[in-house]
């Protein structure tokens, strides 16, 4: 029901509901006591978000330079797993080669003998 403050012309109504820790409040008793009681609870909670963003830009940014750490690590094992595989193919090109000129020799002293 609205009632009024002497001297006020505008009739004041609160009709808010707020919530506390999960529970919702619906005022019974209108008027500015309880709006600066809602108004000093909104305060207490944006306080407590303001100081809880430096902790989780800091949590965020250790999550980004873990993960930039993990890809650079990922991308170097890439690049040495290639190297590795390159040095393994010339290896094996040169033994190859190596094999052909031996088979050749042989041959070679095969066809002398006979």
């Amino acid at each position: 029901m609205p009632w009024s403050i002497p001297g006020v012309t505008t009739p004041i109504v609160q009709t808010a509901t707020f919530t506390v820790n999960g529970n919702e409040f619906i005022p019974t008793h209108p008027g500015p006591l309880l709006l600066l009681i809602t108004e000093e609870y909104k305060a207490k909670e944006t306080w407590k978000l303001l100081h809880s963003i430096p902790s989780q830009l800091n949590s965020s940014s250790q999550r980004i330079t873990e993960a930039e750490a993990q890809r650079c690590t990922l991308e170097l094992s890439r690049v040495v797993q290639g190297t590795q595989i390159t040095q393994t193919i010339i290896v094996t090109q040169q033994e190859a080669s190596r094999a052909i000129q031996e088979a050749g020799l042989y041959k070679a002293q095969l066809d002398k003998v006979q």
